[in-house]
């Protein structure tokens, strides 16, 4: 845990993450990312992040302006400006490292939590895979959701998130997007059989 702290402290994760929200830095003490994985997994996670994002994420002013998002996707339409965000997460910091979110006119859509991970954690034979920790609609954006999909081809909210992560990982060279299942999910406790279906079918 000390390496780590250390390495933490030296990094641009270290530098951009909320100083404010000393969380961030032991997460993998708490249910972060999904329940098989181990304290020692989520920690060495969390190590790994913070090589990624010095080594693999671009120049260094880049990753920087993670700390104030990343728009990475803008589009006006017959309903308004819409746009896709990269960021670190605050409220679903336990589903990941990143969070990208989708927004009509600046109201939040649709959010999906990921990280960037060793393939090895998953008995995957690739340095990297993005592994997706959760995916959520706001509450009552139906409507306005409905109206983002006409003005992108019918492509609702939850797919262009999809779409961003995919060209995401095209443009770090990641090979890989995988996705924790519904039942090892560490933020669903209690949740209808039904949300849980329809999680996994997504």
């Amino acid at each position: 845990y000390m390496m780590f702290r250390h390495k933490l402290s030296r990094s641009v994760y270290g530098r951009i993450i909320p100083k404010r929200n000393a969380f961030f830095n032991r997460k993998f003490a708490a249910p972060y990312l999904a329940s098989f994985l181990t304290p020692g997994q989520r920690l060495s996670i969390q190590a790994w992040l913070c090589d990624f994002i010095e080594s693999g994420f671009g120049p260094p002013e880049f990753a920087a302006r993670l700390k104030d998002g990343l728009e990475l996707w803008r589009s006006a339409g017959e309903h308004g400006v819409q746009s896709v965000r990269l960021s670190l997460p605050v409220r679903t910091m336990l589903e990941g490292d990143l969070t990208l979110e989708h927004c009509l006119d600046g109201e939040l859509l649709h959010r999906m939590s990921f990280a960037l991970i060793p393939g090895s954690i998953l008995d995957i034979s690739e340095p990297c895979v993005a592994f997706i920790g959760g995916m959520q609609g706001k509450p009552g954006s139906a409507h306005t959701a409905r109206l983002a999909a006409k003005d992108n081809g019918e492509i609702h909210p939850a797919h262009m998130t999809m779409i961003a992560l995919r060209g995401l990982c095209q443009s770090l060279g990641v090979a890989s997007i995988c996705g924790v299942k519904a039942d090892s999910q560490t933020v669903v406790a209690g949740a209808f059989a039904a949300h849980l279906a329809a999680y996994d079918q997504f």
